[in-house]
């Protein structure tokens, strides 16, 4: 299975409109030549409650509070703003006070972001609502530039844990 990599190309070529094109990681083979393509996590484990191991070492480990849903992130007023709510930002201070804790520099270059959800209670959610939250936050706490150097993004759910917890965790891509 091939990998893709999102190229900004109105970056590269100082358009102002965006402009985004998929390439692969890696160069495909030509015709005839068949590799293998290496694994980028180890073989799965035997016991179902073994975790998997990423071969490439963690750049970033942080364990976070429960964000807020993407669904209640931005409100809009009648006269047709748009703002961040509290719980927004309140979720953006205490993933800075966490990084600055940890001592977590800036990184840099393409990234995975890697988020083991441990909800507050057992009601369904999208697992996607929480990548939107944690990405900005880490933005903001300065751990990345852009949340666009994160170019594969896993989220894994857990057992649920009183008031929620988010286990992350960056690697180099």
């Amino acid at each position: 299975m091939t990998r893709w990599r999102a190229i900004d190309v109105a970056r590269q070529s100082g358009k102002k409109w965006p402009i985004t094109r998929l390439e692969p990681l890696e160069p495909r083979p030509p015709r005839g030549d068949i590799r293998v393509a290496k694994p980028a996590v180890a073989p799965r484990p035997a016991s179902p409650g073994a975790k998997l191991t990423p071969l490439e070492p963690t750049l970033v480990e942080l364990t976070l509070p429960w964000p807020p849903s993407a669904n209640h992130y931005v409100r809009h007023t009648r006269a047709g703003k748009h703002y961040v709510t509290q719980a927004v930002k309140t979720f953006r201070l205490e993933v800075w006070n966490e990084s600055k804790q940890r001592r977590v520099g800036l990184q840099t270059g393409p990234l995975v972001l890697h988020i083991e959800a441990h909800p507050p209670d057992k009601r369904r959610r999208d697992a996607d609502n929480l990548v939107k939250c944690t990405a900005d936050a880490l933005q903001k706490a300065g751990v990345v530039a852009d949340d666009y150097q994160f170019e594969i993004v896993t989220v894994k759910r857990m057992e649920p844990i009183k008031g929620g917890v988010l286990q992350v965790r960056i690697y180099s891509a």
